[in-house]
């Protein structure tokens, strides 16, 4: 489902839930949303509370747009709250057509206080291209984000 509001637009997609610990935390997202504005370019994924050591379940990425803010030459992170946050944490994101997964620099794990992430939705062809390009403008220029596989389920 795609809703415009002014200029925000912001992308929901719903999914099957279920949570397990493994090395990487391993989580399937309920709802994935991201969105553009004049401000920020963003995605966040959202999981049901409790269970694998996350208290209010979801990450988010983020990136400044102001190309003259210290903000734009890295990317936000955040795990649960702005407690658990930190800028130039992610050391890559590798998107799949079912999943993506973090791979966090040491800066990351220790103010992220977790380890790597992998987060598996069911995302139809539309949203998951709306993901992949949020996704591109977050770490546009930083040759953080590696895609892989077919972008769409044909």
């Amino acid at each position: 489902m795609l809703a415009a509001w002014g200029p925000h637009w912001f992308l929901i997609a719903r999914g099957a839930t279920a949570l397990r610990k493994m090395k990487m935390e391993h989580i399937l997202a309920i709802e994935v949303i991201c969105g553009s504005d004049e401000d920020t370019h963003w995605a966040q994924w959202l999981w049901p509370h409790g269970g694998v050591d996350i208290d209010q379940g979801y990450f988010v990425v983020e990136r400044a747009v102001e190309p003259d803010s210290d903000f734009d030459k890295t990317v936000w992170a955040s795990r649960s709250g702005q407690y658990y946050s930190c800028y130039g944490g992610i050391a890559n994101c590798t998107l799949y057509r079912n999943r993506v997964e973090f791979t966090l620099a040491e800066r990351g794990r220790e103010h992220l206080q977790c380890g790597d992430l992998r987060i598996d939705y069911e995302l139809d062809d539309v949203v998951f291209a709306q993901l992949r390009q949020i996704l591109e403008l977050v770490f546009e220029g930083l040759n953080q984000l590696i895609v892989v596989g077919p972008i769409s389920d044909q």
